[in-house]
């Protein structure tokens, strides 16, 4: 078996605070001639732990990592582990040497415990156990998941970029609407993604959709919402109208996914059709300006 160097975690999202880990991995790793491995799940642990309270996905699981992964199925029998007995199961199994845990990583069924405690475990499984020092982005923000889902939940996607590195996307196929956008003279895409999927709070977004096998990106108006103006108890939906893009009205069933920009303004309900008809105007002209402001960014 190949001595390995290890770090575990759900890596929901594989945010900068992720690859900050995994990259000391790497480094630590390769100072002792180990090979570098990720550890993560099938699922998140809670959904073992207690079932229904699984905080909603950032990414389809189970996560992409930059480097070799192993995905263990979360089950009873793991959930039930000390955390003693956890590390002798990454040495055991997997032929793990070193350790890496992230600042807050918790290991085990036996509670949170110090770094110290870890490291002493570790030493009487044959394992050596660091901890990694935490990631601080400029402004004093330290990633997260749970921060990156605060933020999304506030409608602040430019936030959440940051602790991702990356605009935040939702993936899914796309799918008949009611053809309201169509009559209203913009026509709309509308996604259906994995229900376990965070959804940015309710509004309109700059942002870009990317179609199928397609390699251009086009600048777009994302709604996040209900559409009140267009009646009562809709069901919130995920809809994109492409800005100067003639994209076939009957566009279903063909994989997309939806970045977000910056959050444009809230869900309103508005008095009348044209009304509504002349803000989505002012939605597509000042995504056009944020489109045009990455460009020359």
């Amino acid at each position: 078996m190949t001595p390995t160097a290890v770090t575990v975690g759900t890596f929901d999202g594989v945010h900068m605070g992720h690859l900050h880990l995994l990259g000391r991995l790497e480094r630590e790793a390769r100072s002792r001639g180990l090979e570098p491995l990720a550890v993560t799940f099938a699922r998140h642990p809670l959904s073992t732990l207690r079932p229904g309270a699984e905080p909603p996905m950032l990414a389809p699981r189970p996560p992409r990592l930059p480097l070799r992964a192993c995905v263990l199925d979360f089950d009873r029998d793991m959930a039930a582990m000390d955390s003693r007995s956890f590390i002798a199961m990454l040495r055991e199994r997997l032929g793990a040497r070193l350790l890496v845990t992230g600042f807050n990583n918790r290991l085990g069924s036996d509670g949170p415990a110090d770094a110290a405690r870890y490291a002493a475990e570790g030493r009487a499984e044959g394992v050596e156990v660091i901890t990694a020092e935490p990631l601080t982005l400029p402004g004093g923000t330290v990633p997260s998941s749970s921060a990156i889902r605060r933020a999304l939940s506030e409608g602040d996607t430019v936030l959440a970029a940051s602790m991702l590195g990356r605009p935040y996307s939702l993936e899914g196929v796309t799918a008949p609407g009611k053809q309201n956008g169509r009559r209203l003279g913009f026509p709309t895409l509308n996604l259906h993604t994995d229900p376990r999927r965070m959804l940015p709070a309710t509004g309109v977004y700059a942002g870009r959709v990317h179609i199928g096998g397609d390699t251009d990106t086009y600048p777009a108006v994302i709604n996040v919402g209900p559409n009140p103006t267009l009646g009562d108890s809709n069901p919130v939906t995920v809809e994109a109208h492409a800005i100067d893009a003639a994209l076939p009205p009957d566009m279903y069933g063909v994989e997309a996914t939806f970045s977000f920009g910056r959050r444009l303004r809230g869900e309103r309900r508005f008095g009348s059709l044209d009304e509504l008809r002349g803000a989505i105007a002012a939605d597509i002209a000042a995504a056009r300006a944020v489109s045009a402001d990455g460009r020359r960014s």
